[in-house]
């Protein structure tokens, strides 16, 4: 083949312009040419390509981490529709005497059982009444709250897998506050991570809905801890506990806003698991309180 190929080989230039993203200077520098070498050949064979953008790397926004300052109530495994309302009363009470404006749902505000791949399902739990309930609650918390943050977790991605994960997280979650005002819905932050990081009065907490599991009290956020070198609450095992890791950061075990009474599967089966431990807690300059375990910061 003639060492000028470009002049007649129309299929390879344009092969070779699109390899070097339509760029050609690049292309002239592959093959030691001049640009002006080969720009009158491309112009002269037709070929077209798309502008390309200077940098071609994908950048993902809705996977980056939250991070957050201030004051916060911490919660998880609200569980809706069998979500202990006494219990949300008592959290929001405690709220607005602390003058706490913030609210983290560390995952597990829907229980979707209407989605899940486990039978029997709960008898009062179908998906328009999970909605339902869903949109009037957090409508009226958004009354309380400034901003309500929501983390991925296990029950609620039920949702995307049914979709067969044609839809990111987020998305999906805002779906189904269909009836909630979109500038109420705006102070809603919802991550496709199963953390975010709040940082208070320099306190920096992990603050998430893992998926591992264990019997006894504070062994994985302990664990994360360590990792992650610093404080961390977690939802997702049911456990309300409060301590220290080996390294002497704080680690704390959210408990639920679940109303275990309600549970149907909780009554269903004979099992050696631990009792569900209803709780949440306020991160407050720093400082932990979980009302349901003392009446002391700490």
């Amino acid at each position: 083949m003639s060492e000028r190929w470009w002049q007649h080989d129309r299929e390879r230039l344009a092969r070779e312009l699109a390899l070097c993203g339509g760029n050609s200077a690049e292309l002239a520098r592959k093959y030691g040419l001049n640009r002006t070498t080969l720009n009158p050949w491309i112009k002269k064979h037709g070929i077209n390509t798309a502008p390309r953008p200077q940098d071609d790397r994908f950048v993902f926004p809705q996977m980056g981490e939250l991070c957050f300052t201030g004051d916060w109530m911490l919660t998880s495994d609200w569980h809706l529709p069998i979500v202990d309302y006494s219990l949300v009363d008592r959290m929001v009470n405690d709220a607005i005497k602390l003058g706490v404006k913030n609210l983290c749902i560390a995952g597990d505000w829907f229980n979707f059982d209407a989605l899940s791949d486990y039978m029997p399902k709960q008898s009062d739990a179908a998906l328009p009444r999970e909605l339902q309930d869903s949109n009037r609650l957090m409508d009226w918390l958004l009354d309380v709250f400034e901003v309500i943050v929501i983390t991925l977790a296990n029950h609620d991605v039920r949702l995307v897998k049914t979709l067969g994960y044609r839809m990111r997280f987020d998305h999906s979650m805002r779906v189904c506050f269909y009836d909630v005002p979109l500038e109420k819905m705006a102070r809603v932050k919802i991550t496709n991570l199963d953390y975010v990081i709040i940082d208070s009065a320099g306190e920096k907490w992990r603050v998430c809905h893992s998926n591992s599991y264990s019997k006894n009290q504070l062994v994985h956020p302990s664990q994360f801890a360590e990792k992650y070198r610093m404080n961390v609450a977690s939802g997702h095992r049911h456990h309300h506990a409060i301590g220290f890791s080996t390294s002497g950061y704080r680690v704390l075990e959210l408990g639920g806003l679940f109303d275990t009474a309600r549970t149907e599967y909780l009554q269903r089966w004979t099992n050696s698991f631990p009792r569900w431990q209803p709780g949440y807690s306020a991160l407050i300059e720093g400082r932990v309180y979980c009302p349901m375990l003392s009446d002391h910061p700490m």
